[in-house]
C-alpha cells in the first residue's frame, strides 16, 4: 500500500522508493524538490484499486471524496484513463491531455458534436452516459481519396476508376456515403463518409458496423483548404 499527500490539484506526493516502483510499471513520475509527483489520473485510478492511501492534513479519503471535485469533462477522462488501464495499456497524463505511445488520446462525450479535423493521428475515446469507454485508433489515409470519391461517383457513376483501381458505390446501407471496392474485391473494404463534422453517436455506430463486417471506415473532409482523410478504428 503507497501512502500519499493530496495536492491541490488533486496530483499527490510521494516517496521515492513508491516513484521508483510505480515508474517501473509505466506511470509517469515527476521529480520536484520537495518530493515525487504523481498526476491526479494514475492517483485516482490507484486509489480505486485499493493500491493508495491519500491523505489530506493528515486525515484520510476515499475515491468517492476524490471523484465529487472532478469536473465533468475531469470525470471523461479518468474513465478512459482507467478503461486504458484495464485493457493493459499504459496511458498518461501531460499538460491535462491523455497520451498513450505519445500520441494524444482525445476525449469526448457521446453526446458531442466533434469536428473531424481535431482528431488527427492518435486514439479517440467516447464516453457514454453510463461512464463506459469506447476506444478508437485514428490514422491518416490518403488524401486524394476524397477527390476519387467525388469524381468517381459524381462523373462515372458506379464505374470503375481503372487509374485506381477503384470501384465506389453507393454507403448508405452501412451507414456512409460510400463503399469501395479495391482492386477488384469480390467485397468492399472501405467505407467512406465525407463530413466536416460528426456526433459521437454516429461515429460509434459507424464505427461498429464497419467493424461488424470487416471494413475500414474513413472520414473524408477539407480543412485549411486541403484534403483530409482519417480512418478510425475500433481498438480493445
Amino acid at each position: 500500500m503507497i501512502s500519499a499527500r493530496l495536492l491541490p490539484d488533486l496530483s499527490t506526493l510521494i516517496g521515492e522508493a513508491d516513484a521508483s516502483r510505480l515508474r517501473n510499471k509505466g506511470y509517469k513520475i515527476i521529480k520536484k524538490k520537495n518530493g515525487y509527483i504523481l498526476d491526479r489520473l494514475s492517483s485516482l485510478y490507484l486509489l480505486e484499486k485499493g493500491r493508495f492511501e491519500i491523505f489530506i492534513d493528515g486525515e484520510k479519503k476515499g475515491f468517492d471524496f476524490l471523484w465529487r471535485k472532478l469536473t465533468e469533462e475531469e470525470k471523461w477522462k479518468y474513465v478512459a484513463y482507467k478503461g486504458l488501464r484495464d485493457l493493459g495499456y499504459k496511458p498518461y497524463l501531460n499538460n491535462d491531455n491523455i497520451f498513450l505511445n505519445r500520441k494524444r488520446v482525445n476525449v469526448r462525450y457521446y453526446k458531442d458534436i466533434i469536428n473531424l479535423s481535431e482528431l488527427s493521428v492518435g486514439y479517440f475515446a467516447v464516453v457514454d452516459s453510463d461512464y463506459e469507454p469506447i476506444f478508437y485508433q485514428i490514422k491518416r489515409r490518403n488524401p486524394l481519396l476524397l477527390e476519387i470519391v467525388r469524381k468517381t461517383y459524381s462523373e462515372i457513376g458506379q464505374s470503375e476508376n481503372k487509374h485506381n483501381k477503384l470501384v465506389v458505390k453507393s454507403g448508405s446501407k452501412f451507414g456512409c456515403d460510400y463503399r469501395i471496392y479495391r482492386n477488384n474485391e469480390l467485397h468492399s473494404s472501405l467505407l467512406v463518409n465525407i463530413a466536416k463534422e460528426d456526433d459521437c453517436k454516429s461515429i460509434v455506430a459507424r464505427a461498429r458496423i464497419a467493424h461488424s463486417v470487416r471494413k475500414i471506415l474513413i472520414y473524408c473532409f477539407e480543412h485549411g483548404g486541403k484534403n483530409k482523410c482519417i480512418s478510425i478504428e475500433w481498438i480493445r
